[in-house]
């Protein structure tokens, strides 16, 4: 992206589509023949440099549910934004955890999440994590907003740790959109089923709160629902659980290990599959800088994560990116750059469309982009949905087989 800005307050108006940021009038220099997902990346990281974060957009009074229309076709388009990373931080903010003094190992501009996953790594060993934060003498919790300040906006912080007694577990899915509203029939009740088999909730996102640039980014959501539980299994809602076989994913991955399809790895004699991870990871450190990240590209379909990982979830732009496979990449670049331990998955936990058709030998059937269909008897081929409908009845009857 240019350094030159491209908000600045209107003058003469040379376009057809008004822009306002908090009600104020703006010139806008985003080409209009974007669509709203493009639109709002390049709204997001320029507000970011002007320590702001985007809470909504409108087009025409409506809110943006990724519009893929361009936003040329709005009359108006309105931006809500309020202040992060303030310029006037505390360089004397007290730090403590359980009462400990440890301000020396943090600065006043870490995020209070940073510090509370460096706490939790550091407890994890004595089964503890954190549990409540405190900024001057108040307890305001753990939610997005707030973990998102920094440390010097405030004199003190005080993070009090508690011990787990038990790991809390859930399988997650990401059900948002219209189409996915039509799978969502057909693959909730094997969804809920196996999490009751793994001893863990099933608990949906449903709703849009992010409004991050596309749908999928809506699985960040993982950062709130993991201050409520230990260990997650995220699964996208166009898949189909082989109840009547796959294993508990839960039993064999401990908290701090990050597990996923390496798409990479299991493609290694299928070079347009290897060129399309290389570009993604190539584009993603020309935008974001260069990390270590010579291979491994893991598929964001399906992943066992845990509280310890919260941190990679965060809504924050900086490393908002454009370029392949969305929220998969970024969220690829924040696991190699974090160093996180990372186990990769059987590809019979997330069967994509290149891992052969034996589907009944697969425990979790993922449809994504459209790569596997079936045929009709009259040798016609079934939709995506009919696809997916088809295979979770099978599924389901089977598990009823070995359930009886």
């Amino acid at each position: 992206m240019s350094d030159e800005p491209i908000f600045s307050v209107a003058g003469e108006k040379i376009m057809s589509t008004d822009v306002f940021l908090n009600g104020t009038p703006i010139d806008c220099s985003i080409p209009l023949d974007y669509n709203g997902p493009i639109f709002r990346f390049f709204v997001m990281k320029e507000l970011a440099r002007m320590n702001m974060l985007v809470s909504d957009v409108r087009f025409d009074g409506k809110v943006d549910d990724f519009c893929m229309n361009r936003v040329g076709d709005f009359a108006k388009v309105e931006i809500s934004a309020y202040p992060y990373r303030s310029t006037k931080l505390n360089p004397n903010v007290r730090i403590t955890l359980d009462g400990e003094d440890i301000s020396q190992s943090f600065t006043p501009q870490d995020c209070l999440f940073r510090i509370a996953s460096d706490f939790d790594a550091r407890l994890y060993p004595q089964h503890r994590r954190i549990r409540r934060v405190a900024v001057d003498g108040r307890f305001d919790g753990t939610e997005r907003r707030f973990a998102q300040a920094q440390a010097g906006e405030f004199s003190s912080v005080a993070f009090v740790s508690d011990a787990v007694p038990r790991v809390r577990r859930a399988v997650v899915t990401l059900c948002v959109g219209d189409f996915f509203a039509l799978v969502k029939p057909h693959v909730y009740g094997l969804m809920r089923r196996y999490a009751d088999a793994c001893g863990a909730d099933f608990v949906p996102i449903e709703e849009v709160r992010l409004r991050l640039p596309y749908p999928h980014h809506e699985k960040f959501q993982l950062f709130d629902i993991l201050e409520r539980y230990e260990q997650v299994l995220f699964l996208d809602s166009d898949i189909a659980v082989n109840c009547a076989l796959a294993p508990n994913i839960f039993s064999d991955i401990p908290l701090d290990t990050f597990a996923a399809f390496d798409e990479e790895g299991f493609c290694a004699g299928k070079p347009e599959h290897l060129n399309l991870s290389a570009e993604a990871r190539e584009g993603a450190m020309r935008q974001n800088g260069a990390i270590e990240w010579q291979k491994g590209y893991f598929n964001t379909g399906v992943f066992v994560t845990s509280y310890l990982h919260r941190h990679l979830f965060n809504s924050l732009p900086d490393d908002l990116m454009l370029c392949k496979f969305g929220e998969q990449t970024q969220l690829n670049y924040r696991l190699m750059k974090a160093k996180t331990k990372i186990r990769p998955l059987d590809s019979r936990f997330n069967h994509l469309g290149y891992c052969g058709d034996d589907h009944d030998r697969a425990y979790f059937v993922h449809f994504a982009g459209k790569g596997i269909t079936f045929a009709k008897p009259d040798g016609s081929r079934m939709s995506h949905l009919e696809s997916i409908a088809h295979l979770a009845r099978r599924f389901d009857a089977a598990s009823d087989g070995v359930s009886s």
